[in-house]
């Protein structure tokens, strides 16, 4: 199993600064407020666990760099494991199928990616507060998606 940090570093002026490393390589990226990738992280993230980690459909993450992007890759594996696949883009709003490299790919506890997240966006909320992550990542703060993941794995 692959070792998986995460953390919301910074967010403002329309930038989120995301540190991120996957066994040892460092993923960490500053992506644009032109695509809400916050959002789909809690998304993805979300249907992860109500999946248990077993879905069929990869679950997708995309950060918009300018230029280029990286789309993080999510599909289930076994035993409520799975595989994140980050992959490198030149073009800012290129297709999920026209990638221009892997950078990692890594397999995990779908819990631990669950855990990971709901910690960066805690931390996110007590240094920056829903207020001023809205003026500073122009939207809004996903505190329902928030809870509704909490509530997720609670159950």
């Amino acid at each position: 199993m692959s070792k998986f940090k995460l953390s919301i570093d910074e967010v403002n002026a329309g930038w989120a600064t995301v540190s991120c490393s996957v066994s040892g390589i460092d993923l960490g990226l500053k992506a644009s407020c032109l695509r809400d990738s916050l959002a789909e992280l809690i998304t993805a993230t979300s249907g992860i666990a109500a999946c248990r980690g077993h879905f069929a459909e990869p679950r997708r993450v995309h950060w918009i760099l300018e230029p280029g992007s990286i789309e993080w890759h999510l599909t289930g594996g076994d035993d409520g494991t799975l595989i994140l696949s980050a992959r490198e883009h030149e073009q800012a709003f290129a297709t999920p199928e026209r990638h221009t490299r892997v950078l990692a790919t890594a397999t995990l506890p779908a819990a631990r990616l669950v855990r990971s997240v709901l910690r960066a966006f805690d931390d996110l909320y007590d240094r920056v507060g829903p207020r001023d992550y809205e003026t500073r990542w122009n939207h809004p703060w996903p505190a329902e998606a928030i809870a509704r993941l909490r509530e997720m794995i609670r159950t």
